[in-house]
């Protein structure tokens, strides 16, 4: 109420002007950290580390000079003592937008200035084959690749053998949907389950015991390093190379994403999951062998 109520006298110009007019034994420096790390200071310094890095100073000014307001100090000349302003830091780097957005789930339950999976920088889109919205409650269902954020990570112990397993769930930009990783993909996977982490899922299509959605996890890869095959094609191209190129993709079969760009299109086309390739020097001199020089490119 104190901030809201002090704001109606103007806006906020800086955190020190904040920090005076709102009365200080209504928040500290962990409320002040709280604020900033949500985006309540944006519109002041978009440098959310810098205004956090300068808090300590800031509020021992701002409580001294309320302090000396309460008491009614006065200058010699009548007027109310100013207390010294120290200058901010300026040489604080900013968080990186990872970090932001994990302060604003932490402290809000949602993120607000933008979303890890557009923050990469990278099409995250061309490395999933399915959204979480579309994993459908399918016994031995198909094959997918979806990229997601692991949550709510529950490990346990096999009555049988005493093997840890793992449930969790995976979101993403269309949603939730619940996994889980067997004993033999969890002690392959063990490194990447962590609560929070970005990452590749390869797995299959399935159900849980009360016949919801659920995905079958057999691989995790850490999204930040994945990158894509991109192959320019001809328009015109000669059907016969466009079979001999399918044979060489099948040979170097693999996990990362095949993108397609036709000559008379800007459009970008992504391969189906089933021909994804293992990416090599070979493998872009076979290519290229067929469709030219400088036809493959890593991006």
């Amino acid at each position: 109420e104190s901030i809201i109520d002090n704001r109606s006298s103007g806006l906020y110009v800086d955190l020190v002007d904040f920090c005076k007019r709102v009365a200080y034994k209504t928040f500290n420096a962990g409320t002040l950290q709280s604020l900033i790390k949500s985006g309540a200071f944006d519109l002041i310094n978009r440098n959310r580390a810098l205004l956090i890095d300068n808090i300590p100073d800031i509020l021992a000014i701002s409580s001294k000079d309320q302090k000396s307001s309460a008491v009614g100090q006065r200058s010699l000349f009548g007027d109310l003592a100013p207390i010294p302003v120290a200058p901010m830091r300026s040489d604080v780097l900013p968080f990186d937008m990872m970090t932001e957005l994990e302060y604003e789930r932490e402290l809000m339950g949602i993120y607000v200035s933008g979303h890890p999976l557009k923050a990469l920088p990278f099409n995250h889109e061309f490395h999933y084959s399915h959204e979480a919205v579309q994993i459908e409650p399918i016994d031995k269902g198909p094959q997918v690749v979806m990229c997601g954020i692991l949550r709510s990570i529950k490990k346990i112990v096999t009555k049988s053998k005493g093997q840890l397993m793992a449930f969790l769930q995976i979101e993403d930009l269309s949603g939730v949907v619940s996994a889980v990783l067997f004993p033999g993909s969890y002690i392959d996977n063990e490194l990447l389950v962590n609560e929070n982490a970005l990452v590749q899922i390869f797995g299959t299509m399935g159900r849980d015991r009360d016949g919801e959605p659920q995905v079958m996890i057999n691989k995790l890869k850490p999204l930040q390093d994945q990158r894509s095959v991109l192959i320019r094609i001809d328009s015109l191209i000669d059907s016969s190379k466009l079979v001999t190129l399918q044979k060489v993709m099948q040979q170097f079969k693999g996990d990362t994403p095949v993108v397609f760009k036709f000559s008379e299109s800007d459009d970008l086309v992504v391969a189906n999951y089933s021909a994804w390739i293992n990416y090599s020097s070979d493998f872009v001199d076979r290519i290229e062998s067929v469709l030219g020089p400088d036809t493959v490119d890593l991006i």
